[in-house]
């Protein structure tokens, strides 16, 4: 968690049962509604992908599984398939990515080389989305969630 937060990112680590009130209570520091992918059992105001991607703009908060994180680098690692898409990590200005603890990996590569069945796409989020332009003006948020948060479950 130290390099997440080293990054920019927010951490906590609750008890599995303690997953819904984690996200509820991180959600209800922001104005508007949680987004949640499929298969997180929180209770959401929209449910990706049913809402559509109209409905997914509105969120303030995106809620989705991580399949693994890099402790050396501070990476969260996402399966487009699991969570059906990008859209939840990437439409709300803040996003929330829940995370086994036992799925917690040295580097990167010890989690390529200890998975057989790698999905067509694989997402790797190393802290909150920063852009910087010609002029090196560092802009946080343009092309993901400027607010980045893990919840290590387990």
């Amino acid at each position: 968690m130290e390099a997440w937060r080293a990054l920019g990112g927010t951490a906590e680590r609750v008890p599995t049962d303690g997953l819904p009130a984690a996200v509820a209570a991180y959600a209800a520091r922001r104005d508007g509604p949680l987004l949640a992918a499929p298969g997180i059992d929180v209770d959401a105001d929209l449910h990706w992908p049913a809402c559509g991607p109209q409905a997914a703009t509105a969120a303030s908060v995106g809620v989705v599984r991580a399949v693994a994180a890099a402790a050396q680098t501070g990476t969260v690692l996402l399966r487009s398939d699991d969570n059906r898409g990008r859209a939840a990590s990437l439409l709300p200005p803040a996003c929330i990515f829940v995370i086994d603890a036992g799925t917690i990996v040295d580097t990167l590569g010890d989690y390529l080389r200890g998975t057989k069945d790698l999905p067509s796409q694989l997402v790797a989020v190393t802290g909150p989305s920063r852009s910087a332009d010609i002029e090196s003006t560092l802009v946080i948020g343009v092309h993901g969630p400027g607010e980045v948060h893990a919840i290590l479950t387990g």
